[in-house]
């Protein structure tokens, strides 16, 4: 069961990443103008995240101790320092105190691993895209995409910030600050995920500020993105748990999902129905051949994933039992 003071931290905690990023009067004269993808924008936040990072580094493992220090104060089994390393920020250590280097990245190319699995149909078609179309070329197309300050945020500075809070700053206070007969692998996957999908609403706010959606549009965004958000959440707190605390391979994980995006439409099949025309019908037929494989990649990468997820994110001697 969730207790008042467990409450309080992890509230804290989802509360106060995204508070940060509307805290500056400036950002809430100039936010119905520039947008949250406006570069001006995005260096601010990243500014503000980042030293609420560096505080909340502190702050929260201090609170989380303190507050166990008093509830049982014959309990001193861990220090503040102790706290912090459980966070997962050291790549190496383990959250029962261990060092190893090599299980570590075995874990993180583990977790990319299941995730590739994930997206064989997306891999598959951005594949074939780039045999069969003309003038696209791989390389041109993800220079641009990597070489800018969008890529900064969503492919490097998200996913760390993210993590840290929302996967193990908060996982951290469920084990420390509550009572350990209360919780269970399902308790430990959901209850902190439901924080990290909530804390995506924010994005509704902004949509409403800048008025480039309608209602309806921003209400089934946020509807569907709190869903996948909160699904994410579930998979990075199972790699968190099952690798006994390797936040770097929830980060390089969180990174890959977030540069192949949620799976949408064939790229190959758009490309060749709405940007260049398809002559002939045996080549309309290979078309609608390929969307049909394409949707049933999907749903083959849905059971890959299912299938292996517990196989391969396992470091089975440092893992959390719950």
């Amino acid at each position: 069961m969730l207790n008042f003071p467990a409450f309080c931290v992890l509230s804290y905690i989802s509360i106060s990443y995204v508070a940060v990023i509307y805290a500056s009067s400036k950002d809430a004269r100039q936010y119905p103008v520039l947008g949250r993808d406006d570069p001006a924008v995005i260096k601010r936040r990243i500014r503000k995240v980042l030293m609420l990072t560096a505080f909340n580094i502190v702050l929260v493992p201090f609170l989380q101790c303190l507050i166990k220090n008093l509830r049982d104060s014959t309990d001193s089994s861990i220090s503040v320092i102790g706290a912090i390393m459980n966070l997962g920020i050291v790549p190496g250590h383990y959250r029962d105190g261990h060092w190893d280097i090599s299980s570590y990245y075995y874990d993180i190319i583990s977790g990319i691993w299941v995730v590739t699995l994930l997206y064989v149909g997306p891999l598959m078609d951005l594949f074939l895209f780039y045999v069969f179309t003309k003038g696209k070329t791989l390389y041109v197309d993800y220079k641009d995409e990597f070489s800018n300050i969008y890529c900064l945020r969503n492919y490097i500075f998200a996913p760390i910030t993210e993590e840290i809070f929302y996967t193990s700053m908060l996982l951290n206070t469920y084990l420390m600050l509550c009572p350990i007969e209360s919780l269970s692998l399902k308790t430990l996957l959901w209850q902190p995920s439901l924080f990290f999908g909530l804390a995506h609403i924010h994005h509704a706010y902004g949509s409403f500020r800048t008025g480039d959606q309608n209602l309806i549009t921003i209400l089934m965004n946020t509807i569907i993105q709190f869903g996948y958000t909160t699904l994410f959440g579930a998979f990075t707190n199972f790699i968190f748990l099952r690798t006994g605390g390797n936040l770097w391979a929830c980060m390089f994980a969180h990174s890959f999902c977030n540069i192949m995006g949620f799976p949408g439409r064939s790229r190959l099949s758009l490309h060749f129905t709405m940007i260049e025309e398809v002559k002939g019908d045996w080549r309309r037929k290979l078309i609608a051949a390929w969307n049909k494989s394409y949707i049933f990649l999907l749903f083959l990468g849905i059971y890959l994933f299912k299938a292996n997820i517990d196989t391969l994110i396992y470091s089975r001697e440092y893992s959390i039992d719950v």
